[in-house]
């Protein structure tokens, strides 16, 4: 399978924390785990909230924009599945 639309393809994300932190987090430390999502074929809309966001202990996600994705999961082409 793969994802065909992605809409939109970015989301920003507002954080708090001390100013010398920012300076010292790679982007890698700042993960997305939608909770019960099932991957299928499909369109669907994702809600994205805080609780789906894994961030360093010393970050608060202040702001999520927007909350809500597109997504539409396709087969790829020669999957049998």
């Amino acid at each position: 399978l793969t994802i065909a639309v992605l809409d939109p393809k970015e989301v920003a994300v507002t954080f708090s924390g001390p100013r010398r932190s920012f300076y010292f987090i790679p982007k890698e430390r700042i993960n997305h785990q939608p909770k019960g999502w099932q991957v299928r074929e499909g369109e669907r809309t994702l809600r994205i909230s805080a609780s789906d966001l894994t961030v360093p202990k010393n970050f608060e996600i202040e702001n999520i924009q927007p909350t809500r994705i597109q997504v539409r999961i396709e087969k790829k082409s020669g999957d049998k599945r």
